[in-house]
């Protein structure tokens, strides 16, 4: 009986000492301090000078952005809400990569009639994000598709606040 105790302390000891030799794989870091941020770009959505400002937002690999931007040239003007997804292939808080996709709602100006229309739209973006002295900026180029079946590329650039 002693020799069957002593065995299952003996070997409840070596457990216990290999428990110390595990293992651990560093968990992944979060980006920055604060995981979101607001910002204002500036770009063209097609021929069309455009504002926005917006919301972004990261966590790890996965992100969202969303944005009300407004469009304007002499007789013709947009404005819409849009939320994109954004995957962060290679996360990192100096300067990353990302793809996405997203919707969007939109109302404009009918320059033929004068007649305000309106469209729901998706997108798919592609951007590099970087952060020189703790601003975060972006540049991005976007092809959305809105439910008149009229593709519109846009180029961006956008700074954080």
């Amino acid at each position: 009986m002693k020799k069957l105790l002593f065995f299952f302390l003996s070997l409840s000891t070596v457990n216990f000492a290999f428990d110390d030799l595990s293992l651990k794989l560093p968990e992944e870091k979060m980006i920055t301090p604060k995981n979101g941020y607001f910002y204002l770009s500036g770009g063209f959505a097609g021929v069309l000078p455009k504002a926005s400002l917006g919301y972004r937002y990261q966590e790890k690999k996965h992100g969202g952005d969303i944005s009300q931007t407004l469009a304007y040239f002499p007789n013709v003007w947009s404005t819409g809400l849009q939320y994109n997804y954004l995957y962060f292939p290679k996360p990192n808080p100096n300067s990353q990569m990302y793809l996405g996709a997203g919707l969007g709602a939109h109302l404009f100006s009918d320059p033929f009639n004068g007649k305000i229309g309106g469209a729901f739209s998706y997108a798919f973006v592609t951007g590099y994000q970087f952060r020189p002295k703790n601003v975060t900026q972006f540049v991005e180029l976007k092809l959305g598709m809105n439910s008149l079946l009229l593709p519109i590329p846009s180029l961006s650039y956008g700074v954080s606040f």
